[in-house]
Parts: C-alpha cells; structure tokens; sequence
C-alpha cells in the first residue's frame, strides 16, 4: 500500500459501548475536480478510466488513498478502509 517505512497501522481497541473502537464515524472521500481537460474528456464521452487516470494525475486522491491517509494518522484500521474501498 505504499506507506513509508516506519509508518503503524493501528488495530481498534475498545469496548463494547464504542463499538470495540468505531464508536462514531469519520469520512474517506474522493473528490474529482472538474478542469476543462476533464470536462471535454466527459463530454467526448471518454471511458471512466480514462478520465479516473487523468484526474488522478491532476492530484486526485482515490477512495483508497484517502482510507490507507485514515489508517497512517490511526483514525482507522487497515482491514476496515480494505472491506469499505473493494
């Protein structure tokens, strides 16, 4: 998963009032801004791979990476961002 050497993925701990550690919820996003490159790619209807490359290029960052980014700073555990981004 790319992360630097050195970095801790965290397990929850907890009981069972919070959920073993997922008492509440915090949101992993993927957010695609829209640039005139990408919008004449949508609108010559370009395959959504293509267009999800492009925007990843430009600095998006996939559902994924903004999960394994909840893992590295410990608001979530590994196996919760693999089950919630496949």
């Amino acid at each position: 998963f790319n992360f630097r050497a050195g970095t801790h993925a965290f397990r929850p701990i907890g009981c069972p009032h919070c959920r073993n550690g997922y008492k509440g919820r915090r949101g992993i996003y993927e957010i695609m801004m829209i640039d005139d490159n990408l919008r004449d790619m949508i609108l010559k209807e370009q395959s959504a791979m293509s267009i999800r490359d492009e925007a990843i290029r430009n600095g998006m960052k996939t559902l994924r990476q903004s999960g394994l980014n909840a893992v590295a700073a410990g608001y979530t555990s590994l196996e919760e961002i693999i089950s919630a981004t496949l």
